[in-house]
């Protein structure tokens, strides 16, 4: 079992055993006054624009917001470390710029850039927010991990009840190359090189059930900590379309008796794809924050031994 998957079930089972304490009539009343306090903090910042600059650590790498595109790609194992600015206008609208940075030969340089305009809106009994990032990296490179260029993302939820439902919809698109190299037996074990383009796109619908769980003066008179455990159900489809660049590679594959089309296109069709477990914590002391996420997707149509994956971070800022 994933040592992640041990600490999201001691979390959890942490708040709920924490929340079992009261009973029915206590917890709706103060469910129901930490909704309304929430919903007033919110209302306060919306009356003003501010920056917030966030650190950041983890393994996340194909989107920012949508952690189902994050898990349907391969398991990723590299650390990358972010470093953030994100401007709030009090309209709703924001704007963030945010590197990802790796070690590469024992150098940390930037690996791409995520630039993410997008739009909240806070009702009493709705939570909306709309966002895009577009991607900047060496995608003329091969064998490039920087898949996506393009991703849009959204999200409503509905506040009011204590299991809050929610409903995201995710789109993502990307190009990048790759180089193959193929030894051909029935030609002399012939070696044969070839790059490819490869085109992707996919698709997420998510269902969700959360709650959020509020502790003030937590560790100090002025801490408050957060904890949202949630359940999703995701469903979706992926397109993938691959040419061959080298104009010799049909031929020779042909005459080996492993003819493939110089164009490819491989289509996951739309389905039911995976249950996930995710785990917000946010701990904030006056304008300091820090925030570990943890999420753990299983795949339903993978291999037994790897249908588990888990996308994690680390996240500190400050708010000016």
């Amino acid at each position: 079992m994933p040592k992640s998957l041990l600490t999201t079930g001691f979390f959890i089972l942490f708040a709920f055993t924490t929340f079992a304490q009261l009973n029915h009539s206590d917890s709706t009343q103060i469910s129901n006054e930490l909704d309304e306090e929430l919903f007033n903090i919110l209302k306060n910042q919306k009356s003003s624009n501010h920056f917030n600059f966030t650190m950041g650590i983890g393994n996340k790498l194909f989107s920012v917001k949508n952690n189902a595109v994050n898990s349907f790609q391969s398991q990723v194992n590299k650390l990358f470390y972010t470093s953030a600015l994100n401007y709030q206008h009090k309209s709703g609208f924001n704007l963030s710029v945010m590197p990802y940075i790796a070690s590469n030969k024992g150098e940390l340089k930037v690996y791409q850039m995520a630039v993410t305009p997008g739009y909240n809106l806070s009702a009493k009994n709705i939570d909306l927010s709309l966002s895009y990032t577009r991607y900047f990296a060496d995608y003329k490179s091969y064998n490039s991990n920087a898949t996506y260029q393009n991703d849009f993302y959204t999200t409503i939820k509905y506040i009011k009840p204590f299991l809050q439902p929610s409903f995201s919809l995710g789109y993502t698109t990307g190009k990048f190359k790759e180089i193959n190299i193929d030894t051909i037996k029935n030609l002399n074990n012939r070696i044969v090189k070839d790059s490819t383009n490869n085109n992707i796109k996919n698709f997420s619908i998510s269902f969700g059930l959360e709650h959020s769980f509020e502790f003030e003066n937590f560790l100090h008179a002025d801490g408050n900590l957060s904890l949202k455990p949630q359940l999703l159900i995701i469903a979706g489809s992926e397109k993938f379309a691959v040419i061959h660049t080298n104009k010799n590679y049909n031929a020779l594959i042909k005459r080996s008796r492993k003819f493939k089309s110089r164009t490819q296109k491989l289509n996951d069709a739309f389905n039911l794809q995976s249950l996930a477990l995710s785990l917000d914590v946010t701990y904030i002391v006056g304008k300091f924050s820090l925030s570990p996420n943890v999420y753990i997707d299983y795949y339903m149509h993978g291999i037994k031994e790897k249908r588990f994956t888990n996308v994690y971070s680390l996240t500190a800022g400050i708010s000016f």
